[in-house]
């Protein structure tokens, strides 16, 4: 099953560390409850893993090509330094997980997810 099963804990653990100036954070949004936590998780990962596959294919013939290890190693402070890989995998990691949000959100998956009910089921 490889690193990708840290996967969700490392994009909820990124996602979750909210910057308090904000009203809205993504702490409120993900931290409702443990039904909260289950609804979302599911997206949360099918949206990191989205992510992870675009990083893939952006860098498939590149030297440094998204390997499998940089994942497990950002789970575990290896990859805490700023480097633009590094910076690179958050930042396509979190687009995933929040067009994937938004995406089902859209979609009429979730329910009190604060889209306009008159577009539920269109994309």
């Amino acid at each position: 099953m490889g690193p990708l099963h840290l996967l969700p804990a490392m994009v909820l653990a990124m996602c979750c560390q909210a910057q308090f100036a904000l009203a809205w954070t993504v702490n409120n949004f993900l931290m409702t409850g443990p039904k909260a936590f289950l609804t979302y998780a599911g997206s949360v990962q099918v949206g990191a893993q989205s992510g992870i596959y675009e990083c893939k294919h952006q860098f498939a013939w590149e030297r440094w090509n998204c390997p499998e290890n940089t994942l497990q190693l950002s789970t575990h402070n290896g990859l805490r330094s700023a480097t633009r890989e590094t910076a690179f995998v958050h930042a396509i990691s979190a687009a995933g997980v929040m067009y994937t949000l938004t995406k089902n959100c859209s979609m009429g998956d979730f329910d009190n997810c604060g889209c306009d009910d008159s577009r539920i089921g269109q994309t």
